[in-house]
């Protein structure tokens, strides 16, 4: 929790005090502690993480917004501290980005309502064709292949995932329960691909490494009993 309250500390100073104009992007990957969501919820809903600066914090902060909290009509430590987090509010935008797969995701929407009430949510559907080709394509596009076998692997990826949403739709019906397919689904498909398709080229140049060795051995034993044979005669 340490670190995380220091880099709370220089995000918070850099967008109040220094009023630069910053994006937080957070995860659920990067939840190690459910205390890191209750107080993002406090920022969203205050603006700030309670009990976080200290008196020197404080001073610091008194130093760096007291001149422009005065011309705002702003006096007084606590109004100036009150300035410090409106421009937190103002300058700090935070971007979460939550999977609905598991009880995890219920339990801390619970928990923590700001997490709804004071966001604005962008839920991801099923990716049209276009967007799994193009998505594809590119993390594809370096791999060493022939064009046709490319385009090929890439139909492949588009009709696996597509088969997946059917699969889930057909297992609401059946079963009354979501399967959700994420984004991230997709991208893993296509990175086993990828390192299956390294791991197994590895392993076939290691293979015909070893049957050259063998060959020149071979080629190189014949010559020599070819010239002993020459000596012999």
């Amino acid at each position: 929790m340490t670190d995380w309250h220091d880099d709370m500390k220089r995000l918070l100073m850099m967008v109040g005090g220094k009023g630069k104009e910053v994006c937080f992007v957070f995860s659920d990957t990067q939840v190690a502690n459910e205390n890191f969501l209750e107080e993002t919820s406090g920022l969203l809903n205050n603006g700030e993480v309670p009990n976080l600066f200290n008196a020197e914090d404080k001073a610091a902060i008194g130093e760096m917004c007291t001149k422009l909290a005065a011309d705002a009509g702003r006096h007084g430590p606590a109004e100036v501290f009150a300035f410090f987090i409106e421009r937190c509010q103002k300058n700090l935008h935070i971007i979460l980005a939550l999977s609905p797969i598991g009880e995890s995701f219920r339990r801390r929407v619970r928990m923590f309502p700001s997490l709804v009430n004071c966001c604005t949510i962008d839920w991801f559907h099923e990716w049209p064709t276009e967007a799994l080709q193009s998505v594809a394509t590119y993390f594809l596009k370096q791999l060493d292949m022939p064009d046709e076998t490319r385009n090929g692997v890439i139909e492949v990826c588009v009709e696996m995932q597509k088969s997946v949403f059917e699969l889930t739709a057909r297992f609401l019906k059946e079963a009354g329960r979501y399967y959700y397919v994420t984004p991230s689904s997709y991208l893993e498909l296509i990175n086993s691909f990828k390192g299956l398709l390294g791991f197994k080229r590895d392993e076939v140049s290691t293979m015909k490494g070893r049957y050259d060795n063998g060959l020149e051995k071979i080629i190189s034993t014949e010559d020599m009993v070819g010239g002993m044979q020459a000596e012999l005669e």
